[in-house]
């Protein structure tokens, strides 16, 4: 059986024996959340800001669950100039059971 840890995309996917579908961890925009623009030291970086502002780079996937409109490709679309919500690190905290 699969065991993923707190800062895994696939934190909320079913664990079984097998490889079960992909469940995504549901994020909205709140007010807490702030307006970014991606500055050309993160371009296609996402992990670099991850690691700025959360501490941590395994949870660059969280810029592209909070933007899915802009970020269709989370890698490629985190490009120089784009304006992005960036959730508060006590909110990423409370989503991935960190306190």
């Amino acid at each position: 059986m699969a065991e993923y840890n707190r800062y895994s995309p696939y934190k909320n996917t079913p664990r079984t024996w097998y490889l079960d579908r992909y469940v995504p961890i549901t994020m909205y925009p709140a007010s807490d959340d702030s307006f970014y623009t991606i500055p050309s030291k993160y371009h296609q970086k996402p992990w670099m800001l991850a690691k700025e502002v959360y501490g941590e780079e395994r949870l660059h996937y969280i810029f592209a669950l909070l933007n899915m409109d802009i970020l269709k490709d989370p890698l490629y679309d985190f490009r120089e100039g784009v304006v992005i919500r960036v959730p508060s690190y006590e909110r990423v905290q409370r989503i991935i059971g960190g306190g």
